[in-house]
């Protein structure tokens, strides 16, 4: 995917993923490759480092969730999404 696309996949700005981008290459997760259609965008791939990174985030995410919602209940929990919902809503209304 280019930047762009990434971006608005994910909800940010694209120079955010270009930065990003930029030095996930400089640690090898990824390889920034002119598209060979259109000379003025840049196409995103992982690298095999970067597939091996992928398969272990959802457990690195899993286990920092919980150790940063350790001691909320589930109705304290349920509460705070529900307000960074609104958070996140009211960040994007302004943009």
């Amino acid at each position: 995917m280019t930047p762009g696309e990434l971006a608005q996949r994910i909800g940010v700005e694209t120079p955010t993923v270009t930065r990003a981008a930029q030095r996930m290459e400089a640690t090898g997760l990824v390889r920034r490759i002119p598209d060979p259609d259109d000379a003025r965008l840049v196409r995103v791939y992982l690298t095999e480092r970067g597939r091996e990174v992928q398969t272990l985030l959802p457990a690195l995410l899993h286990t920092a969730t919980e150790e940063v919602l350790a001691g909320l209940t589930q109705e304290e929990r349920t509460g705070l999404v529900r307000l960074l919902k609104r958070v996140q809503k009211n960040l994007v209304e302004e943009g």
